[in-house]
């Protein structure tokens, strides 16, 4: 039980990590090309 809820904080860690770099990236790109 212990093992399956670490597997998934990591899952949703990932995923937030993600998220915040995609958009990061998206915002940079669209910050240099859109002024």
């Amino acid at each position: 039980m212990e093992n399956k809820m670490n597997e998934k904080l990591k899952l949703v860690k990932g995923a937030l990590i993600f998220v915040a770099g995609a958009s990061f990236l998206a915002w940079t790109i669209y910050d240099v090309f859109f002024k």
